[in-house]
């Protein structure tokens, strides 16, 4: 029997999102995408940027 997880798109509540404060706008901002640097690239935490935010699994 195959195992049926989706492991594509995981269920909301196994996801994260990773948030930082901005020193510089002191405003709370959501991780877009860490370049090779280490270096964060982030977009403000709205609704309208939720497609852009860094997802993190929890498993």
């Amino acid at each position: 029997m195959e195992d049926s997880t989706n492991t594509q798109n995981p269920a909301p509540s196994s996801l994260n999102t990773l948030l930082v404060f901005n020193p510089k706008t002191q405003k709370i901002e959501a991780v877009k995408t860490i370049d090779g640097k280490g270096d964060l690239k982030t977009v403000s935490n709205t609704q309208k940027n939720q497609n852009q935010f860094l997802k993190i699994d929890k498993n």
